[in-house]
């Protein structure tokens, strides 16, 4: 939610939404997203796509800028403070199947 009580969210079909006196989607945003996470700080938007291409958004100027190409093991951004960026990584992932007698 930003400071002025604008709710911003993601649907379940990676959709993004934006309401305050109305609900609008922002359909440009959908084919940016890997993951159903973003953070937002004030009114500018962070998320990584599914090329690890860290970007962003402002609500205000609806401008959308790629900041950043991105290691393969980033995953989200986590958390935003101050123009200070804190993101998720996946070092190793390891599923093992067991099979039961």
């Amino acid at each position: 939610m930003t400071e002025d009580n604008t709710l911003v969210y993601v649907d379940t079909s990676k959709r993004f939404w934006v309401k305050n006196d109305k609900t609008d989607e922002i359909p440009l945003l959908s084919a940016h997203l890997d993951s159903n996470i973003f953070t937002l700080e004030n009114t500018q938007l962070y998320a990584i796509n599914k090329h690890r291409e860290l970007w962003s958004y402002s609500l205000n100027s609806h401008s959308f800028k790629i900041l950043q190409q991105l290691p393969s093991t980033a995953r989200y951004v986590s958390d935003v403070n101050k123009g200070e960026l804190l993101f998720t990584q996946m070092i190793n992932y390891q599923k093992e199947l067991i099979e039961l007698y």
